[in-house]
Formats: C-alpha cells, structure tokens, sequence
C-alpha cells in the first residue's frame, strides 16, 4: 500500500507537467471524448504529426471517462468491427491509429486561470513562443488553453504563465501564424486533459532519494513489481520502531512539439 501511495503521487505530477508542457490542444473543454467516434484520435495525431513527432511509440493516456466512452464504442465492441474480441474480453485497449491506449485515475480536471481581456502587445510572427499581453486582468496559468482572434485553427497549450500584464509562452513550436497587435486572446475554459505524446518527449526519475547515515537509522533499498526501487527506512525511538518508506521522483518535458492534449 506505501508503494502503491507513493507511485500515485508521482502519477499526478506527471500528468501536472506534462500537460503544461504540451503544444497544442483538440476537443472541447467540458465535453469527455470518444462519445461516439475515435475522430479526436486523429486529430491529436495530425498536430503531432505536423510538429514532427516519431510515430513510432506513441501514447495516449486517458483518463478514466474518455477510457469509458471508448469502451462502448462498436468500433471496440462488436468482434466484426474490431477484428476479434479481444478488447471486449479483457477490457484491455488496444493500439488505434498509432497509439498505445493507457487511462489514468491520476488525471484530474485543470482548472482555467482568470485571464480576461488580454489582447497581444505587438505583432508575433509564426514560431514565436513568447506571447506579450496588455491591458487585460487576472491569471493565466501554465496549463491553460488559449486562442487568439487572428488564429481560430489552433488552440495552444500554456507553458509559462502570468498573474497580470505581462509575457506569457506557448508550447513549442509556438504560433503557427503571425498574430497582430492588439489582438484577442481567450482563456479556454476548464477541461479534463488527455495527454497524447510521444514516449521520448518526457523523462521521469524516480529512485530512492539520499539520506544522511544515523545511528538510530537502518535503511535497505526494495523493489516492487515493476522494478521501481524504494528506500525503506526504519526509525529505533522511545520504546517504539518505527517504518517509513521513501522516493523521490522528478517529471520534465524535455520535446514539447511532441506533446499535445485531448481536451475533455
């Protein structure tokens, strides 16, 4: 259960950075996908494909209501349409379009910031990131999906936010076209993400974190099933022994066009 715990814990950070290192984003804020057709699959896909990604070990990770909707589509249901019952049988996605399906209980709704009238200082030419933002009020926030009136096409993914006037930057690779001065930009609205990347844009550590010998400390390294390696440390106190279990983990996108979200 300790280690379970923990992997949890790290499973949110995860999902925390890497929604606020994506590019770009599809669907709908509000709406969970794959109600009724895979159509957003291809979606992601494309912009993916168009920021130059390896198709090679793509993921998708759903959370568990995009997961559920997925699950009672024919296309997944019905042996015919599927090719076997595999999926059926198990419950167990298989790849569609490229991608390895995996679901997430660690993916939680991101709340918007309460960025509002914000409209761009200056013109930015297409591949710019930093985005300049005047006379507008309230947060925008890494995360957060924006668009701007010169570009109804893209929605792009916050990387670094502001809490009033000021530069905000987007996903690599930044604007897909030249936004002029004095130009709206929106703050979508609240939305559950589906994070859509390949395997090799992000890195993870994990491993047992360091401490500092004592006497009054034993402490052995363990590992669970899927290899991942704990410190387990045990605490001689007052008439009592005490057990903790310990990690230390860190996530980082490292290839942010090789990111994107499925709004949800």
């Amino acid at each position: 259960q300790g280690m379970r715990t923990l992997r949890n814990l790290a499973e949110v950070d995860a999902v925390t950075a890497i929604k606020q290192g994506a590019s770009r984003a599809v669907g709908t804020a509000g709406t969970t996908p794959f109600a009724s057709t895979l159509d957003l699959m291809v979606d992601v896909r494309k912009i993916l494909a168009d920021n130059g990604a390896p198709l090679a070990d793509l993921q998708l990770c759903m959370d568990t209501s995009a997961g559920a909707n997925l699950r009672k589509l024919g296309i997944i249901q019905q042996a015919y349409q599927a090719g076997s019952d595999a999926e059926r049988r198990t419950g167990n996605l298989l790849r569609q379009f490229g991608f390895n399906l995996r679901e997430s209980a660690g993916i939680t709704a991101h709340t918007k910031g309460t960025g509002a009238s914000y409209v761009t200082s200056g013109s930015t030419a297409a591949g710019v990131r930093d985005i300049a933002l005047v006379t507008g009020t309230g947060t925008v926030l890494a995360g957060d999906v924006v668009t701007f009136a010169a570009d109804s096409a893209n929605k792009y993914v916050v990387n670094t936010g502001v809490a009033a006037a000021g530069t905000i930057t987007l996903g690599r690779p930044g604007a897909r076209v030249t936004i002029a001065t004095a130009n709206a930009m929106t703050v979508g609205n609240t939305y559950t993400p589906n994070l859509a990347f390949e395997r090799n844009a992000v890195v993870g550590i994990m491993r047992p974190p360091l401490m500092p010998a004592n006497p009054t400390m034993q402490m052995q390294a363990i590992s669970d099933q899927m290899g991942m390696t704990y410190l387990l440390v045990q605490i001689a106190q007052y008439g009592m022994l005490t057990w903790e279990l310990h990690l230390a983990w860190g996530f980082k996108v490292t290839q942010g066009e090789h990111v994107a979200l499925v709004m949800g």
